[in-house]
């Protein structure tokens, strides 16, 4: 649930309509047609961050194009992007969030424990010099006020190159906003989420 509430299919306007189309579309092909109930229901209802942006279509294909052109700056492995979606997670703790990127982290090569000491703001002694990297930017972007050092940013250039630098830094933001947006409209923890 969230504070907006779900929207029925039955009740979209053309808006609505629209941007629901583009969603579902999205979630069957990135999901090979098994798309997780904590994104969209039996009854084609959607969930998380979908969810609250029915209520504002014009913002939500804003929101989905954001993040489909992130995704597609390349230079990081999906290991490497979860690295920075869990510290950013870490320091939002949106509910939806944190354990969707519980279910995500294992799946992409996380060990429970890694995640935890991320979740903990702590970087984990088992990631290798590249994902330290990743972990203390992306920390210094969430939890700490002004630029991002040029000791932090030169090594993100010498192992990502300048594309994977955009791609951390993009996906650092994009993940903010998300998380704020699923604060701030109280959107809980999917059923399935792991215990």
């Amino acid at each position: 649930m969230n504070r907006l509430g779900y929207r029925s299919p039955a009740t979209f306007d053309k808006e609505a309509q629209e941007f629901y189309d583009v969603i579902h579309k999205y979630l069957m092909e990135t999901y090979n047609g098994k798309v997780p109930r904590r994104n969209l229901a039996e009854d084609g209802t959607l969930g998380g961050p979908f969810a609250t942006h029915l209520h504002t279509p014009r913002v939500g294909h804003h929101f989905h194009g954001l993040g489909s052109a992130v995704e597609a700056i390349p230079g990081l492995t999906p290991f490497q992007r979860e690295i920075a979606i869990l510290v950013t997670a870490a320091k939002y703790r949106s509910n939806y969030a944190v354990s969707a990127h519980l279910v995500k982290g294992p799946a992409v090569g996380f060990a429970k424990a890694d995640i935890e000491s991320i979740m903990d703001g702590t970087c984990p002694a088992s990631l290798a010099e590249d994902g330290v990297a990743i972990y203390k930017a992306a920390d210094h972007l969430v939890n700490r006020p002004g630029t991002l050092p040029q000791t932090l940013y030169d090594p993100l250039i010498r192992f990502f190159g300048t594309d994977g630098t955009k791609h951390l830094i993009h996906l650092v933001g994009f993940y903010s906003y998300m998380m704020v947006v699923l604060n701030g409209f109280d959107v809980k923890a999917p059923e399935d989420a792991p215990a």
